[in-house]
């Protein structure tokens, strides 16, 4: 797949200056209320903020979606979370709220080493003392 299956005139045929040079951008989108998920974390409810994409972080756990608590989560934990969720950067935002379901992990604290938000310590899945307003939300580059 890719743009040589695409119809086009042959290599090195064309009539464009530079100033008509073209430029994409992969990965998901990141707007008002957009959702992606990457493997076992998704973003939900994504906006644009400075420059950065801040979403709800959710993780799955046994098949089902369930949010993270903010106690103890730091910008370590962020920088895993946007890894896992192959972005970079990584700046937490408490109190990003708006989940439902399981709320799968609370006092999350990442040395900012770990692959994946499941090798932070925590108090283990499903424990916690959390209400959705205080799920955390991440801003990613």
């Amino acid at each position: 797949p890719g743009i040589p299956l695409c119809r086009h005139t042959p290599f090195g045929s064309h009539n464009c200056g530079h100033h008509e040079d073209v430029g994409v951008c992969c990965g998901p989108a990141c707007g008002a209320g957009s959702s992606y998920t990457h493997g076992d974390i998704r973003m939900v409810g994504c906006r644009q903020s400075g420059g950065a994409c801040c979403c709800r972080v959710e993780v799955n756990h046994n098949n089902r979606w369930g949010t993270v608590c903010d106690d103890g989560f730091t910008d370590r934990g962020a920088q895993v979370a946007c890894r896992q969720a192959g972005r970079s950067g990584g700046r937490q935002v408490q109190r990003f709220g708006g989940g439902s379901g399981p709320i799968w992990l609370d006092n999350v604290f990442c040395s900012g080493r770990e692959s994946n938000l499941a090798h932070c310590p925590t108090n283990g899945w499903g424990r916690h003392n959390c209400r959705h307003y205080e799920d955390i939300g991440v801003c990613c580059s």
